[in-house]
């Protein structure tokens, strides 16, 4: 049973993610391994793209969780801000919302209530379903991460039956991804005091 050792399942999903960051590479240039994750050169704003796993473990399964993230610096906003998306529809994503981990946030607000935005991401949801948007903003830091979570990327370990399997994501799914972090970081440096 060692194909079901903690090592090789940790392998074979290292595996994993060295194939999604091959396949990124084109979207967003070289990246370098830090941990584990994996991270790209700051450009000359100090932004950067990491690509890595997260966890989530019930009782019988582990899943890495794949996720991309665009970090800008140097970016202004009147509030901190931890915002996580919320979306509706089954099988095609029909509306998303944005709520507030935490305190009440302004940007939450506007942004639940911009129809263009929301209708952006649910035409480019079409392409690649999605489990999750995250922004978070550090006023301190003046940092702003974009993260996307998407189900396909993730490697999933079945304790019982003991099984395991990748979900690799499709190349117009990593365009999708590519699209979406763009758009979103266009539209929220225009509603900083940044602009791109």
């Amino acid at each position: 049973m060692k194909q079901f050792s903690i090592a090789n399942i940790d392998r074979k999903a290292e595996k994993l993610m060295k194939e999604h960051v091959e396949n990124i590479v084109p979207l967003y240039g070289e990246f370098k391994k830090q941990g584990d994750w994996y991270y790209t050169e700051e450009n000359e704003k100090g932004d950067y793209v990491s690509a890595g796993y997260y966890f989530s473990k019930k009782l019988l399964t582990k899943v890495y969780n794949f996720q991309i993230s665009l970090v800008l610096q140097n970016i202004d906003f009147d509030e901190d801000f931890s915002i996580e998306s919320s979306f509706k529809g089954m099988v095609n994503i029909k509306d998303i919302s944005f709520k507030v981990k935490g305190n009440r946030s302004c940007m939450a607000e506007r942004l639940n209530k911009d129809k263009v935005l929301k209708k952006k991401i649910c035409d480019i949801a079409k392409h690649i379903d999605l489990t999750n948007i995250s922004l978070k903003y550090s006023m301190y830091d003046k940092e702003l991460k974009i993260s996307i979570n998407p189900y396909a990327g993730a490697f999933i370990w079945l304790k019982f039956p003991p099984v395991f399997y990748g979900i690799r994501l499709k190349e117009s799914e990593y365009k999708s991804l590519y699209k979406l972090l763009n758009y979103l970081k266009s539209y929220l440096c225009q509603k900083s005091h940044r602009k791109k």
